[in-house]
């Protein structure tokens, strides 16, 4: 009977048991979201704040796409003629927002928009430019927990 190897995927450095370590045949060290995940997760996480109505959509009709990081970082290498899009603008905020994690799990920051939304003043008619500015405060306020 062949025994398959054991393999463990930590992002958790220093933290496992080492006897624990010691039992998997292949260790690999998973570091933390890059900017780009980073900004992919918290997009993902505001689409569907703004789907589910969680947060106001201030544009008619439909509702507000927020450009992927790909996209973004090709908007704001152009010179964009009309700087009064609300959506590049958003993109923007999301990027800072998404700076402002770097360093924080997946878990983190999935996390993340609910901390923000509880900490709202007035949870029910919030747009999301004013949103991601309590994000990105949130943010700093559990990395500065982290340090400490």
């Amino acid at each position: 009977m062949s025994s398959s190897p054991s393999i463990l995927l930590c992002n958790l450095h220093g933290i496992a048991d080492i006897a624990f370590v010691d039992r998997a045949d292949i260790k690999a060290y998973v570091g933390p979201p890059t900017l780009q995940a980073c900004y992919e997760i918290l997009r993902s996480c505001l689409q569907e704040l703004l789907r589910t109505g969680i947060l106001s959509n201030s544009q008619d009709g439909g509702c507000l796409v927020l450009p992927n990081y790909a996209s973004l970082k090709e908007k704001m290498s152009e010179v964009v003629s009309t700087e009064s899009q609300m959506f590049p603008h958003l993109g923007k905020q999301l990027l800072e927002a998404a700076e402002a994690c770097e360093g924080m799990s997946g878990r983190s920051l999935r996390k993340l928009p609910f901390l923000a939304h509880a900490a709202l003043a007035n949870p029910y008619s919030c747009e999301p430019g004013n949103f991601l500015h309590v994000m990105m405060q949130t943010a700093k306020r559990e990395h500065s927990e982290l340090s400490e």
